[in-house]
């Protein structure tokens, strides 16, 4: 017999890998628990498998999972509403093997990307959690702020910021439509310097923040 579809709402196709990823748009530069000190070989970037010495504020237990974070900024965002701040995502997973010789060390058990001394220890990890497909009440105007990357041009399948969240009504699952801004001025309205909004696809809120603006974390489907 056939297999009975799912039933339910329908929920955004991401890996939970993908997910924990999204990464958020900060005002203040994040701040964390400590950083890679290097490694046992003389290298600049460290993957799954390698061992490493850790530079800790504090005492972090043996066993412990440990969150990597790339931070970039201060970035100044365009647009009528400009912000400055900070982005931050997950770039890997370190495991504490406690200490030796007075010394902290890790390993790292996972790697989305080459971490170095500059990404930044956290102690908690994003955790996953599916994301159910809803428009949303519509009428809501944001503007992308900043991608989790530094790419100028945005594809399907990255993460991007919106200036609105939470306290917006904006809830995970919302569908926002995303436009381009296309200067006419060459063309037969340049007497009127008009511009045009070309829609260039679609976005998936997966994360709000509840507190403060910008708030959401995107995923173009």
């Amino acid at each position: 017999a056939a297999a009975s579809p799912p039933s339910g709402p329908p929920t955004l196709d991401i890996l939970p890998s993908e997910f924990v990823r999204a990464g958020e748009f900060l005002k203040e530069k994040p701040v964390g628990v400590g950083s890679i000190r290097g490694g046992e070989e003389p290298k600049v970037a460290f993957a799954e498998g390698d061992k490493v010495h850790l530079k800790l504020d504090k005492e972090i237990p043996a066993g412990q999972l440990l969150g990597v974070y790339r931070v970039r900024g201060p970035i100044t965002t365009p647009g009528d509403r400009p912000v400055t701040g900070y982005v931050k995502y997950l770039a890997g997973v370190i495991q504490s093997s406690g200490k030796e010789n007075g010394e902290a060390f890790g390993v790292i058990r996972t790697s989305f990307e080459d971490l170095n001394r500059e990404d930044l220890i956290r102690e908690e990890i994003t955790s996953y959690s599916p994301v159910t497909l809803s428009p949303g009440p519509g009428g809501t105007a944001a503007t992308v702020i900043a991608g989790q990357l530094e790419n100028r041009e945005q594809a399907a399948g990255n993460f991007v910021f919106l200036d609105r969240g939470a306290s917006s009504g904006v809830a995970p699952g919302n569908v926002f439509r995303l436009f381009d801004v296309a200067d006419e001025s060459a063309g037969t309205l340049a007497e009127k310097g008009t511009s045009a909004h070309v829609e260039v696809g679609e976005a998936v809120v997966v994360r709000v923040k509840i507190l403060v603006d910008p708030e959401g974390a995107v995923k173009k489907v």
